[in-house]
């Protein structure tokens, strides 16, 4: 199973019922809406299908709305433009028609935001421009890289901080909107500081909301002040495209992997974004390097993938979503990338919660449990388990259809709604029948389950538990140890099969053959057959009443130490 998720973003070539159902049955976790495109009716249009695609496939697909943010443009151009190296070229902003002399800009605030020297970067750094002088509307430049100058293009200021709010007109207005659709989760673009996660936090609260923020770290000004974000934002999206012209290129990477660590050492969620698979806008199959790059994310830790154009407006987003989901299962199969989890220094707070998610994680890996069964309120004990990449499952059951919907976010949780309990014992019984109908847990499974005396309390978690999910079908007394397991036969069958436990009372119902174990009616450590058994070294259980239990055929776990007959093939933690 693969434990990274896939967040995708929905646009023109992905809004049908039809493809959306495809991407989520190829891997998509959540569904990113890109308020920078599009109307917010037609957004509205697609977070209904969306809903309703999650309804009929009865699976979890977190919406997240992404903000625009402050992104300064160019305006419009009447005529071609070429930008010829050392030409003088002018900014301005008042409403001009492009040409090759002058261009609006869409930040008023843009001539006191830059000084003399400064450099000014449009259309993603392939054009460049050097501050000679500000006077009133006008920046005077120097043009240092040239190339065509384009309609709309972005503009960034890599070594200059904006002096505006991070938060527009329109992310006021999109954002009221994504509260009003109940949305999931919301990102914040061009983050500057803890204070912008704040300001969008008491804004949404006008609202009426209080949804999760993922900070989007794509200025220059983020990377410095990235513990403070981390610690006021819900998530955070490692937005490579702006941070890569913001930032040298060459350190990009090894931003992403400072702030992919820092996250999970805080158990905040982590998207890595931009340019994953861009060549499959274009291509069936991405290339090489783009394969190396989202496998290196998985590597890093991050806890999810990100896919823009490619599945919002280019040729193959089913094929991209496939794409990347292979390679990252595939990379999390690999002895290098548990080589790489199993060395992470993960530190773990003085709190009940993070002592009782790091012993979950530890006793899981002790037992080799099939999965942690984790029951949380607000998702945050699922998070502090995920945060040690745990190998296994991690199934998260919540009353709260707006938790489920956010954990499809986490890695390796598996998210799932139950009803309201009333204390622990029905809702563990709850969980695991909730469990088994989505084919997470299974009959045999030994678990790990985190849980609250409290049923249903926020914060409450204070109770761990190793619980197998077996039918006991018996209890006798042992003689010997160890656990078997096999199928229940006849003297010939231990001929046909090794497997082979014989239930009997009379030692000539054994005698010369060698069965896997023996259940029987007697208890006397002196009875002939319980006798003969031991002087074979067959385990054995006695005390049990034999017609209860002989059926033929049927597959059998015996805890010998402990005397108990389970139903089926049982993982017990002992063994």
């Amino acid at each position: 199973m693969r434990k990274t998720k896939i967040v995708c973003t929905i646009g023109p070539t992905s809004e049908s019922k039809e493809m959306i159902i495809k991407l989520v049955k190829a891997g998509m976790n959540v569904a990113r809406l890109n308020m920078s495109h599009s109307t917010q009716e037609l957004h509205a249009q697609r977070i209904a299908i969306i809903r309703e695609v999650a309804k009929e496939l009865g699976v979890p697909i977190g919406i997240l709305a992404d903000l625009q943010g402050p992104k300064i443009r160019i305006g419009t151009l009447k005529e071609k433009v070429i930008l010829e190296p050392g030409n003088q070229f002018i900014l301005t902003t008042r409403n001009v028609p492009g040409n090759s002399v002058a261009v609006s800009v869409s930040l008023k605030e843009l001539p006191e935001s830059v000084n003399k020297g400064q450099t000014i970067l449009i259309d993603d750094g392939l054009l460049e421009l050097r501050v000679d002088q500000v006077e009133n509307t006008d920046i005077y430049t120097t043009v240092i890289r040239g190339g065509e100058l384009k309609d709309n293009k972005g503009i960034n200021l890599p070594n200059a901080s904006i002096k505006t709010s991070s938060i527009t007109q329109k992310d006021i207005s999109d954002l009221e909107f994504a509260v009003k659709q109940d949305v999931d989760m919301i990102a914040l673009s061009f983050v500057r500081s803890a204070h912008d996660v704040i300001e969008l936090r008491s804004i949404m609260e006008d609202f009426g909301g209080a949804l999760p923020i993922i900070s989007k770290i794509e200025k220059h000004e983020a990377v410095t002040n990235i513990d403070e974000i981390i610690a006021a934002s819900d998530g955070i999206m490692v937005a490579r495209g702006d941070l890569g012209i913001e930032i040298p290129i060459e350190q990009v990477p090894i931003v992403q992997k400072m702030i992919i660590e820092k996250c999970n050492q805080q158990a905040k969620p982590v998207i890595t974004a931009t340019q994953m698979l861009d060549s499959m806008i274009r291509n069936p199959i991405p290339t090489r390097a783009e394969a190396t790059d989202v496998a290196n994310a998985v590597f890093d830790g991050t806890d999810a993938l990100m896919l823009s154009g490619e599945t919002a407006f280019g040729q193959y987003p089913l094929e991209a979503v496939l794409t990347m989901a292979r390679i990252a299962e595939y990379a999390e199969q690999t002895f290098i990338y548990k080589a790489t989890i199993a060395e992470k220094k993960i530190y773990t707070k003085s709190t009940i919660t993070d002592a009782i998610a790091l012993s979950a994680h530890e006793s899981a890996k002790t037992l080799g449990a099939d999965c942690i069964l984790t029951a949380t309120q607000s998702g945050y004990t699922a998070r502090k388990i995920s945060k040690y990449k745990p190998q296994i499952p991690v199934v998260a059951v919540t009353t709260s259809h707006k938790v489920v919907n956010q954990l499809a976010l986490s890695y390796g949780v598996i998210p799932l709604q139950i009803k309201q309990c009333n204390d622990i014992n029905e809702l563990v019984d709850e969980a695991i029948a909730i469990g088994k109908v989505n084919g997470c847990i299974h009959d045999g499974d030994l678990l790990v389950i985190t849980a609250g005396i409290l049923a249903g309390v926020t914060g409450g978690t204070n109770v761990m538990r190793i619980y197998v999910v077996a039918e006991e079908i018996a209890q006798g007394i042992g003689f010997g140890e160890g656990v078997v397991r096999g199928i229940i036969g006849t003297r010939q069958s231990v001929e046909l099969s090794p497997n082979t436990i014989i239930v009997a009372d009379d030692i000539a119902q054994i005698e010369g053959a060698k069965p896997k174990a023996v259940i029987t009616g007697e208890s006397s450590i002196s009875a002939p057959i319980i006798h003969y058994c031991r002087e074979h070294e067959i385990p054995v259980i006695g005390g049990v009443t034999v017609n209860e239990i002989n059926v033929t055929g049927q597959e059998v776990t015996l805890d010998i130490l402990r005397g108990t007959i389970y139903r089926g093939a049982v993982h017990l933690p002992f063994e």
